[in-house]
This record gives C-alpha cells, structure tokens and sequence, in this order.
C-alpha cells in the first residue's frame, strides 16, 4: 500500500509564516504553469495530488526558505521574476526580507550577510518542487 499525507494550507510548520500567493493554473495538462501576477511560473517540478486544470483559482504556498532572491538557475527552481525589496528583517544568523511581486507580498529567507535595502529591485526564483498548490475555494492541497 502506499500511504499518503493531505495537508490543509491553514497547517503550518515551526519557522516563519508560510507566504500564500494568490493565481491561478494558467496551462494545464502535461505542462502546467501557475499564473501569479504577471509571473507564470512552470509547475514541471510540482508533485500534484491530481491533474491541474487550467482556470482554477489556487494559492501558491511557498516557505520563506524556499525563495532565492538574487541567485542563478538551480534544479528545480523556477525562473526568475522581478520584485522589490519592502523591509528587512535581522534574526540574528538569518533575515526575512519582505518582497512585492505584482503586488502579493512575501517573505524570503536569506543569510544576514546578504544585504538588502528597502525599494531594492531584486529578481527571485521559487523552489516549486518544495511548494505547495491549494484550491482557493476549498483549501485542500492540489
């Protein structure tokens, strides 16, 4: 058998808040994207429950951690998108840096050495295949 965990997105975790983006599914079938803004980002590396169908409105839940800003390609990363830098916020080791994309607001985790300023265009990336696709209407993981 196989067993199977279906997380609600009002779960959480220890660590800063999970980021939830409104979109939609923009392409569905063997080549889905998330449609977030005017970012479309590939969900070729996102393990779906089941088939992704085009016009369904989702939110995309993506820990702080799993936000690269300012970094090159790497696996299973999405391309990258323009936002800009809102506040920043030192943890000690660690730092949230607020970002607006297309107007949705996030956090990113990052190393307090890297230095960010507020109005700073930055380009991001998501780790989608770490991410998490909700239906907007019910809530249940996609």
């Amino acid at each position: 058998g196989v067993e199977r965990i279906v997380q609600r997105r009002h779960q959480h975790y220890d660590g800063p808040r999970l980021n939830f983006l409104k979109g939609r599914v923009a392409d569905g079938g063997a080549r889905p994207t998330l449609q977030l803004g005017n970012a479309k980002v590939s969900l070729a590396d996102y393990a779906a429950l089941r088939p992704l169908e085009a016009g369904t409105e989702v939110e995309f839940g993506v820990r702080p951690e799993h936000i690269r800003i300012g970094t090159g390609p790497e696996a299973g990363s999405s391309d990258a998108f323009a936002a800009t830098v809102d506040l920043v916020e030192p943890m000690g080791s660690d730092a949230l840096v607020w970002l607006n994309l297309d107007g949705q607001t996030m956090s990113a985790r990052v190393e307090s050495s890297q230095l960010f300023t507020p109005g700073q265009p930055v380009s991001l990336r998501f780790r989608v295949g770490l991410s998490s696709l909700f239906d907007a209407k019910t809530g249940d993981r996609l």
